[in-house]
């Protein structure tokens, strides 16, 4: 009986994300020692509030900001990373959004390259 009524209630709520800004960003070339912030927007399309539970990127380097209050039908939301730029290279950093409405987490990424200090001669 539970799990009917649990069945019931996920085809009635169907949470909706939908992307507005892109979900892979490329920041380009960056000064190693230097931060840099990018923006991901999206729209609750459902018919109900959702609410950001967490969002886990890869490594330290990359800090996540968020509005923590619910977002409302056809509203718009914003995460903002922030990216460190530390070690010399290309880098891909993979970071995955949970709301508490719905388990499964959507991918966000940021990659780009880290140019190495240059020494004066």
């Amino acid at each position: 009986m539970y799990t009917a009524f649990l069945l019931l209630a996920l085809q009635l709520f169907e949470p909706c994300i939908e992307w507005t800004s892109p979900i892979e960003q490329d920041l380009g070339e960056i000064a190693s020692g230097k931060t840099i912030v990018c923006s991901f927007t999206f729209k609750n399309c459902s018919k109900e509030p959702i609410t950001i539970a967490n969002v886990r990127p890869a490594c330290g380097c990359t800090v996540p900001d968020w509005r923590e209050a619910p977002i409302p039908p056809d509203s718009s939301a914003v995460i903002d990373i922030e990216f460190s730029s530390r070690k010399a290279g290309a880098f891909y950093k993979p970071i995955k959004v949970f709301f508490k409405e719905f388990p499964q987490g959507e991918r966000l990424a940021v990659s780009g390259t880290v140019l190495a200090v240059q020494e004066d001669e």
